[in-house]
């Protein structure tokens, strides 16, 4: 079969079935006239795909089970504890909206019914302003998730009492960045978890390639930050004099921990960069000395 014959016999346009062929969820073969040729297998693999994504499963899932058929119990039990909590968030908020054209007027005993559908959600709106703002460009793919465990709750209103509190000197010119990036980023949430998987991938998982690109950059960072003009550029100054500031602030003693708390996705991206970030430095035999520079590691 061509493409044209398989959309028309799963309903799907030929742009889809590419996407999913560029994702990985589809291995297509080239016949001896150079086009792709397609079997019944692939008309199944596209209707589980169909089904599964109707679901509201995300693509690196699909793949997981697709290069794994072993893992769908767990990936679909994972998708059934999320509609539920999902189906118990809309159940409370129907019956508060029911209670109040019943005329309930008690707002603080309404407020504690519900919460937030996402820990972005109830983060964007306790911490507003500049600050939210480069929170949330940072860290909103991984909190695109409720909050399920007491652990969570606490990590939470640490992190909401840590920028409540804390006076953090931002320099003029990464305010105008945040606030750059958090414009440009705002309606980017579609495929989250997917970036989030590639992403961890190539840390946990780095080809050759790219990790000898990783390494050259480290290399490269050393060696500019040796010549006087680049220590001393504005722009370097500026950067170290924020990253001094954060840790004097707590914000690597106390808000980094409670998010990995948080959230289970970041804590494993973190750990998974830090890895990779000390395999490389032991390599160059390099370290960060207090000023977050990179340098020589001490005989």
């Amino acid at each position: 079969m061509n493409i044209q014959e398989v959309a028309q016999q799963v309903h799907m346009t030929k742009r889809a079935i590419k996407y999913y062929e560029e994702k990985g969820l589809l291995q297509v073969e080239k016949g001896a006239n150079g086009y792709r040729v397609y079997t019944d297998e692939h008309v199944v693999i596209l209707q589980r795909i169909q089904v599964y994504r109707k679901l509201g499963m995300e693509l690196s899932a699909i793949r997981r089970i697709l290069q794994d058929p072993q893992v769908e119990a767990h990936e679909l039990r994972m998708l059934q504890e999320q509609l539920q909590d999902s189906m118990e968030q809309q159940s409370r908020q129907m019956e508060t909206i029911q209670l109040m054209l019943a005329g309930a007027s008690d707002y603080g005993r309404l407020e504690e019914q519900l919460d937030y559908q996402t820990i972005a959600s109830a983060i964007q709106e306790m911490i507003p302003g500049v600050y939210g703002k480069m929170f949330m460009h940072h860290f909103l793919p991984y909190l695109q998730i409720p909050i399920v465990t007491q652990e969570q709750r606490d990590a939470y209103y640490a992190i909401i009492q840590f920028w409540d509190t804390t006076k953090l000197h931002m320099p003029l010119s990464m305010k105008i960045i945040s606030c750059l990036l958090s414009f440009l980023h705002k309606n980017q949430v579609a495929g989250i978890q997917e970036k989030l998987d590639q992403q961890l991938k190539m840390l946990l998982e780095p080809d050759e390639k790219r990790y000898a690109q990783m390494k050259k950059a480290v290399l490269r960072q050393y060696r500019m930050q040796k010549y006087f003009l680049f220590r001393y550029l504005p722009s370097s100054l500026s950067k170290r004099r924020w990253m001094m500031e954060l840790q004097r602030s707590g914000y690597n003693d106390v808000f980094l921990p409670n998010m990995e708390k948080l959230s289970p996705s970041y804590r494993e991206y973190r750990r998974a960069l830090f890895a990779i970030n000390d395999k490389i430095c032991t390599e160059l035999n390099l370290v960060y000395d207090e000023h977050f520079c990179l340098v020589k590691k001490a005989k």
